[in-house]
């Protein structure tokens, strides 16, 4: 159950992060449904990103399409913000691995799941720091001096 809550929160962040980005995958969508949600690829594909049993199969694939949504939207991120992708190479998403280590939930091996978890963890806080950049960046093009004004005629 605390797994399942835990992913909740995660699905609902990515969420937010997806709308103040203004992104939007080709076939992949997220579904927040509380500790029910899940993703889907396409009109009538979906898997959970919830684990109904310990050996749920649809909750590692849940994972793997979560990864692979969350390096397109890291690039998206990168690109608007005018940053190099170097910046998210050390999170190396392939396939169903981040950082190296499969996202994949096997009871035999918790602690490499934990890993890659703690891997998610640290991708989605890039994220959030990213999220505080655009902010800042949009507030910069605000107080830029606007042309129609510089050349006031009725100089202080």
């Amino acid at each position: 159950m605390e797994t399942n809550n835990a992913m909740s929160q995660i699905v609902m962040l990515v969420s937010l992060i997806t709308k103040k980005f203004k992104y939007t995958h080709d076939t992949v969508k997220l579904k927040t449904l509380g500790i029910y949600s899940v993703i889907t690829d396409g009109p009538s594909t979906e898997a959970d990103l919830y684990m109904k049993d310990t050996d749920s199969p649809f909750f590692s694939i849940g994972l793997t399409w979560l990864l692979n949504y969350l390096l397109h939207l890291s690039i998206h991120i990168c690109t608007k913000l005018n940053e190099t992708s170097e910046t998210i190479s050390s999170f190396r998403i392939i396939d169903d691995e981040i950082g190296g280590v499969s996202i994949k939930y096997t009871k035999e091996h918790g602690d490499v799941w934990t890993m890659a978890c703690k891997n998610l963890l640290q991708l989605l806080n890039w994220m959030i720091e990213q999220c505080s950049k655009l902010d800042q960046k949009k507030c910069l093009e605000l107080l830029e001096p606007d042309t129609e004004f510089d050349n006031n005629p009725f100089p202080q």
